[in-house]
C-alpha cells in the first residue's frame, strides 16, 4: 500500500476542511446563502474532499485485492459475513 498516497489525499481533505471553514463557515450564514460565489466555492471544497476519499478507499480495496460491492448493501453484507467468521 502507498501511505504515501493515502497521506497526500488526507491532506488534500484537511485542506478542503480548513478552506471551507476560514472562507465559508467563518461568515453568516445569510452571506453564504445569497452569495453564489460562496455557494460555489463551498460546492468545490466538498466535491475535493470527497473525490480524495474515494481515491484514497480506491487505493485501498486495490491494495487489499478486496472486491468492490456491486450494490450499497454489498459493505454491510460483507461486514457481516466478516463478523460470523470471525467468532
Amino acid at each position: 500500500m502507498n501511505k504515501e498516497l493515502l497521506k497526500s489525499r488526507i491532506g488534500e481533505i484537511l485542506e478542503c476542511i480548513a478552506r471551507l471553514r476560514e472562507d465559508i463557515l467563518s461568515r453568516p450564514r445569510e452571506q453564504v446563502v445569497v452569495s453564489r460565489l460562496h455557494r460555489s466555492s463551498m460546492e468545490r471544497y466538498v466535491h475535493v474532499a470527497i473525490e480524495a476519499m474515494l481515491d484514497a478507499c480506491r487505493h485501498i480495496v486495490s491494495a487489499k485485492k478486496l472486491r468492490i460491492p456491486e450494490t450499497y448493501q454489498g459493505p454491510r453484507h460483507a461486514a457481516e459475513g466478516q463478523r460470523h467468521t470471525t467468532r
